[in-house]
């Protein structure tokens, strides 16, 4: 009977630890965002009507990459690849002519939403593809401009929102809209430097903006964490060992009462550790590329240390969380070709309207992000300095002279 009374007093208190509510750390706690504005909210909802509308196209996205070619304009059979995104891009139009920033609303959203930022990309490339198909008949400001209006697209998508899959996927449509501005400039308008200096004045803002991958790593890495806790405290589980000898390694999971949980979880230890880590992954994205470790620290509870059961599921979510080395980089990759293209434009509006190549007294060059010095002019070429520009992905050398 005593025997019975204890298991069952010990059964109640470990039954009430489960019901305890532990608070996230201030460091993990969501990020509050004021409410969007009504020019915000209805940006945002033509924007989803415009990725909407291509959404199902078959073979969606394959003709504008064939579209945009390595180096020059499209080929005469792909210029019209921008036609059949075109219902897209009016709803797109509109929304890039209101004022404040794409889908703040969507902040913290979960993995699960990031496929449906894909067709933004597309219809990043549908603009560049349509100002290629402007400029071929003749119109060369207005192809500049929808080339401009690509890169707005892109800025505003990675500053509205605290996510990476935004952050990333606005980089992306800013590095292929960088690139294909310098090659529409040099096709068009290598003698004119009026063109060259509208280039140059739309190209500003983006050359100007702040990195924000630390901060999207800092929201994702969190957001990760509080949704494993959660997850954990609602469902408790373990994670069965793998099978070994000569059959396939197999691991499963096993669903526990609730009344385990408190028992595998230590929240409290596990806030404590994941506001570390991701502190120390917004550190390291914060810093130059060639000051970034070669490899991210290795996943908490990883090695010997981890115990199979003392907080098992505190190892498991943190082990779980995301390392981002590959995004951080592509977030330098758009930089570093906003910045060359601006460099390459002004160096050669300079040669143009002085006729000689400026100095870098006469004018300064911005930094690449790759090696963390500016760019130089040398013998008529722009070049990133430092043997960090050595990065597969870094462009490395413009041609200033036409």
């Amino acid at each position: 009977m005593i025997a019975a009374l204890v298991l069952a007093g010990l059964g109640v208190g470990v039954w009430m630890r489960s019901l305890e509510v532990v608070r996230p750390p201030a460091s993990l706690s969501p990020t509050a965002r004021a409410e969007p504005t009504p020019d915000e909210r209805d940006a945002v909802a033509l924007v989803a009507q415009a990725a909407g509308r291509i959404r199902t196209l078959p073979g969606v996205g394959d003709d504008l990459a064939q579209a945009l070619q390595p180096d020059g304009p499209p080929a005469p059979e792909d210029r019209g690849a921008w036609r059949r995104y075109a219902r897209g891009l009016e709803p797109l139009e509109a929304a890039l002519a209101k004022p404040g920033a794409l889908h703040a609303e969507w902040d913290g959203a979960g993995a699960g939403e990031a496929p449906l930022l894909v067709p933004w990309q597309w219809l990043g490339s549908a603009l560049v593809v349509r100002g290629w198909d402007r400029g071929l008949d003749g119109e060369v400001d207005g192809g500049l401009r929808d080339m401009l209006l690509a890169v707005e697209l892109g800025r505003r998508t990675r500053g509205a929102s605290t996510w990476v899959v935004p952050t990333a996927v606005g980089d992306g449509i800013i590095n292929r809209a960088a690139v294909e501005i310098e090659q529409y400039v040099r096709t068009f308008g290598s003698s004119d430097p009026a063109l060259h200096e509208a280039a140059i004045l739309g190209l500003e803002a983006a050359l100007e903006d702040p990195p924000l991958m630390w901060r999207a790593v800092q929201a994702d890495c969190a957001s990760w964490i509080r949704q494993g806790v959660s997850d954990f405290a609602a469902r408790p589980y373990i994670e069965l060992p793998p099978i070994g000898g000569p059959f396939p390694r197999y691991a499963s999971r096993v669903n526990l009462p609730m009344v385990f949980a408190p028992v595998l979880l230590d929240a409290r230890t596990t806030y404590a550790e994941g506001a570390r880590r991701c502190e120390q992954q917004a550190a390291i994205a914060r810093l130059p590329y060639p000051e970034r470790p070669s490899q991210p620290p290795a996943p908490a509870g990883s090695g010997e240390e981890a115990d199979w059961f003392v907080n098992h599921a505190g190892t498991e979510i943190l082990a779980d969380t995301v390392n981002y080395p590959m995004v951080v980089v592509r977030e330098d990759q758009a930089r570093a070709r906003v910045a060359g293209v601006w460099s390459v434009l002004s160096a050669r509006r300079w040669w143009l309207v002085e006729g000689a190549l400026p100095t870098s007294v006469q004018l300064p060059l911005p930094h690449d992000p790759f090696s963390d010095r500016p760019f130089a002019i040398v013998d008529g070429v722009i070049l990133s300095a430092g043997e960090a520009a050595t990065h597969p992905n870094t462009p490395l050398r413009w041609v200033v002279l036409p």
